[in-house]
């Protein structure tokens, strides 16, 4: 029932996200959508620097009940918060010259992003993922619908999202603080005790470094190499992407408790979670494509040209963070983390190399290519290994 209700949350989150979604970006206009999803590109990259894949340290540890390894990991967090909070505001004020009224807007978006990322980690871990998915449906589906209503009495800018996030956010972390009191939990800590955790972070941050920059950073390449309107269209099919994302995480999220706790089974299960979610790839793209017109300007059709595309890169990606976790508890990790930056090298070479020279179907077809390597590889490296 729990999974039933989890699944249905976000299949709603992502169906609003999908309905108000062309609303938004006509309030907005198409360029000041692009300059949007820009700015909300850089507070995720701020956020995933603010944790450095502390998330998947809390799901870990709380399952196998090591507190006080959860403590050392949520210090370690508000250390990392801190430090990131204050070299962004200095380089986004004093480097980038933004005002500082967007500055202030930014870090704290990215405070706040960070510990309900944090916080949806417990969650998950606790057993309460409905939960987890009514936290995602409220911080990035409610401000939007918010913003949208005031839009037709008052002429807002879309920071006006931002700042409706960060007070709900905070609402959100009121409600579940008693999970951050594991910090003062009653335990001696050593510094060996810090310096184990930190290379803990570092050896999952390398891997969701990659996943972060086929996510994140292909929207500021495609901003700097296209300019903010092409980034507008893509960032459109980027968000279509996040019902296939959503579907993907309703299946993985399940099957990575049971990594964790090395359960019997787990490599079936993931082949049937594969499969399921290809034929549901399959129809999510369908639905879509008939109803693209209904919802959207005929100036937008271009993203049907890179969608299947961009659901491939978000099909590929959930598998990689599977073999990730997998070979996390093997131990096996370096390997992962080897061929996806391999191929990440390569691909971002020849990027700069013939940018100028380059379209929007083009760099989409060379990232999810980059995707489909590494994950074949790792998946050969394994198989070799057995």
């Amino acid at each position: 029932m729990n999974k039933i209700l989890y699944i249905g949350t976000l299949y709603g989150s992502a169906l609003l996200q999908f309905l108000l979604m062309p609303l938004f970006v006509e309030v907005v206009g198409k360029a000041s959508f692009g300059e949007y999803i820009f700015y909300f590109t850089i507070v995720n990259w701020l956020a995933f620097a603010s944790t450095l894949g502390t998330q998947t340290k809390i799901r870990q540890l709380f399952v196998l009940g090591e507190l006080k390894k959860l403590k050392v990991a949520i210090l370690i967090s508000f250390s990392f918060t801190f430090t990131v909070a204050i070299l962004s505001f200095f380089f986004l004020f004093f480097y980038l010259n933004y005002s500082i009224a967007v500055v202030i807007i930014l870090v704290l978006l990215t405070i706040a992003t960070s510990y309900i990322s944090l916080v949806n980690a417990f969650l998950i871990a606790d057993d309460k993922i409905f939960s987890s998915a009514l936290n995602q449906l409220f911080f990035s589906v409610i401000p939007v619908g918010v913003y949208l209503i005031l839009c037709m009495y008052f002429t807002l800018s879309y920071s006006t999202r931002f700042v409706l996030s960060i007070t709900l956010a905070f609402f959100i972390l009121y409600k579940y603080y008693s999970y951050f009191s594991v910090a003062f939990f009653n335990a001696k800590i050593k510094a060996e005790d810090f310096r184990a955790s930190v290379k803990d972070n570092v050896k999952i941050g390398v891997n969701s470094l990659f996943d972060k920059i086929i996510s994140q950073g292909d929207k500021l390449a495609v901003g700097w190499i296209f300019g903010f309107e092409v980034l507008a269209i893509y960032a459109i099919g980027s968000q279509i992407s996040n019902v296939l994302q959503m579907t993907l995480k309703a299946f993985f999220i399940f099957l990575e408790q049971k990594i964790f706790k090395k359960s019997e089974g787990v490599l079936s299960e993931l082949l049937l979670s594969l499969f399921i979610s290809l034929i549901i790839c399959f129809l999510i793209y369908m639905v879509i494509n008939s109803f693209f017109l209904v919802l959207f300007d005929e100036e937008y059709l271009y993203v049907l040209n890179i969608l299947p595309f961009q659901f491939v890169i978000v099909y590929l990606r959930s598998i990689s963070g599977v073999q990730f976790t997998m070979d996390l508890v093997s131990e096996q990790h370096k390997r992962n983390v080897i061929v996806q930056y391999f191929f990440l090298i390569l691909v971002l070479i020849y990027i700069y190399t013939d940018y100028r020279n380059m379209d929007i179907i083009l760099f989409v077809k060379i990232m999810a290519l980059m995707s489909l390597l590494s994950n074949v590889t790792n998946f050969s490296l394994r198989w070799l290994k057995k």
